[in-house]
């Protein structure tokens, strides 16, 4: 579906779903913002908590944004 993506065909063809997708994919990047910014500072244990602990095994980095996005869309 790349196509669709690339023309917005998606937004001629079905304008009420591209217009819920593009305001859940706001609301999504908003929660993403407000939780990243209180970090592990918190007492709150949610799924964040594990995603912001998180740490590849051989370089030791973390989730960068996008992945956390990615993350915390598909959970």
């Amino acid at each position: 579906m790349p196509i669709i993506g690339q023309f917005k065909i998606d937004h001629v063809l079905f304008p009420q779903i591209a217009s819920g997708h593009q305001r859940y994919m706001a609301y999504s990047k908003a929660q993403l913002t407000e939780r990243t910014a209180l970090g592990n500072d918190t007492d709150r244990k949610d799924f964040f908590y594990h995603l912001l602990e998180a740490r590849d095994p051989e370089t030791g980095l973390g989730f960068q944004t996008p992945e956390l996005w990615g993350e915390s869309n598909l959970l």
